[in-house]
Formats: structure tokens, sequence, C-alpha cells
């Protein structure tokens, strides 16, 4: 192999390389992490840790990835937490501090869903709020 020859060989793979980094680093910066959000569901409502307000108002922002986790800690019962309107839900979790997660994206509209447990819609009721 002639030195020319070698040269551009070196300068191909150190492009290839460089251009290999740069990929990686636009997709590692586009990928949009979750916001993730606790609900607590005891004594037949949803609380957010260490908040005693019942079923609270959740705020997110038009197109904001969302982790929306469940813990429920109501023995006996089963609940999950769903927004209808969005076809967003966890799964129906058993009250021995079990959990489920459901990641959303947020509508890119400004709005108000409401999110319930199915099984206990009159009383596990609330607010999401896209703002």
């Amino acid at each position: 192999m002639s030195e020319r020859t070698k040269r551009r060989f070196f300068i191909l793979l150190i492009l290839t390389l460089v251009a290999g980094a740069l990929t990686f680093a636009v997709a590692a910066a586009s990928k949009q992490s979750a916001r993730e959000i606790v609900l607590v569901s005891r004594d037949m409502a949803f609380y957010l840790p260490g908040d005693e307000t019942r079923n609270p108002t959740l705020q997110v922002a038009p197109g904001e990835a969302i982790r929306l986790t469940l813990v429920n800690e109501d023995r006996g019962f089963l609940h999950d937490w769903g927004v209808a309107a969005l076809r967003h839900a966890t799964k129906l979790i058993p009250g021995n501090g079990s959990r489920d997660s459901v990641v959303f994206t947020a509508p890119a509209e400004r709005g108000e869903h409401e999110y319930v447990c199915s099984t206990h819609a009159m009383m596990m009721r609330g607010r999401l709020v896209v703002r």
C-alpha cells in the first residue's frame, strides 16, 4: 500500500469516526426524557407524594413527555389511572404497594382533561391541565 493510499484510508477512518460520534451525540440530545409524575392511591383518592391534596390537578406542558407512575397503597382495592379522552392508562394494580407506569406525550393543544380510577371514578377523579 502506498503512502498516499494509507493517508487517504486514515483520513477516511477519522471522518467516519467523527461522523458516527456526531450522529450519536445528536440522537442522544434529541431524545426527550419523560418527566415522572408519581401518584399514590390511598383512602380512595389520588395523592402526590408529600402532599395531602386529594385528587390533585396535574399540570403538563403541551407536547411534554410524561411518565405517570401509580403506586397503590389501598389494601384490598384495585386501582388504575387513566385519561379516557387521551387513551392513556395504567393497568389495574392491587393495593400492596404495587406500581405501574404509563408513558405518553401531552397533547399539543392547551386544555383540561379528566383523569380517573376506572373502578372508583365517583371518588377518584382529578384534572390533567395542559398549559
